[in-house]
């Protein structure tokens, strides 16, 4: 903040970015004028301590790849670090703090979709366009684990406990008889995977539903919800694999999320509305 202090037609005058004070000099004493410009440097003190500080994280344009995009972010747990997934095929994790890049991780030579943190904040799962399903390491950078997909992962996050990885999968796209465009993405499922034995538990088959747009665990890791491009949200038991309820929207869902108690749902879409559901 920027500050210039004058005299200026028989005032004394305090310039800041903000605001302008302007002290009247006749019948006013040097030492009063003195204790105004004292209360003005003691507000602008108090004004720069709350500006809003950034950094910036700069990484993912620097690989020459043809799109800089930042697909996706998000805090670890604990808040000090963030992690990025790029349209360089590449996720980086940063110190919230510094804005040092702590770690980079080659997803693949396409896109990277997402990058979630475990509960522990100790792992990280990623995917993205005919990409795999990876989890990585975060201390080391290492990767653990690979959850292959039929095609492409849309998103894979940690349940609750950390025990579980739930995977939007992509099936290969479909094109119309003269191969000239695509007419749709093939089967779509939820996979649920045990990290420890890294054994696939369930594929909840989706080919009804268009459910590549979120994926989001109940607090419980009991029921997850998937968020679909064919306006309908879908509720689905971990446990059977059976869907439990659908919420249906007038336009396209593009976000959906559970209640801390599990019992309600909310919902955003294409219609401008924020829609709250009750489950029980």
């Amino acid at each position: 903040m920027a500050i210039r202090i004058g005299v200026d037609f028989g005032h004394a005058v305090v310039y800041t970015d903000s605001f302008v004070v302007a002290v009247k000099l006749w019948g006013i004493s040097m030492k009063d004028i003195f204790f105004v410009v004292f209360v003005v440097f003691a507000l602008i003190n108090c004004l720069k301590a709350a500006e809003p500080r950034f950094i910036e994280l700069v990484g993912h344009r620097d690989a020459g790849a043809a799109l800089d995009t930042v697909n996706s972010i998000t805090f670890s747990p604990d808040g000090k670090m963030v992690a990025t997934a790029g349209a360089d095929g590449t996720v980086r994790i940063w110190s919230a703090d510094s804005g040092r890049e702590l770690q980079k991780m080659e997803v693949n030579r396409n896109s990277a979709w997402f990058a979630n943190f475990s509960p522990d904040g100790k792992r990280i799962v990623t995917g993205g366009y005919r990409a795999h399903v990876q989890i990585w390491d975060v201390a080391s950078g290492q990767r653990l684990q690979q959850l292959p997909v039929a095609y492409s992962a849309s998103a894979a996050i940690f349940s609750p406990d950390g025990k579980k990885i739930a995977v939007s999968e992509i099936g290969p796209p479909v094109f119309n008889p003269a191969g000239t465009s695509t007419i749709h993405f093939g089967d779509q499922a939820i996979l649920i995977w045990d990290v420890e034995s890294h054994k696939q538990l369930k594929k909840i088959e989706m080919r009804e539903h268009n459910g590549g747009a979120g994926l989001v665990f109940s607090t419980d890791g009991k029921k997850i919800l998937t968020v679909s491009r064919d306006q309908t949200v879908l509720i689905w038991d971990v446990e059977s694999g059976k869907a439990l309820r659908t919420l249906w929207g007038l336009m396209w869902i593009s976000s959906a999320a559970f209640s801390p108690d599990g019992k309600k749902v909310a919902t955003g879409s294409g219609e401008g509305y924020v829609r709250i559901w009750t489950l029980e």
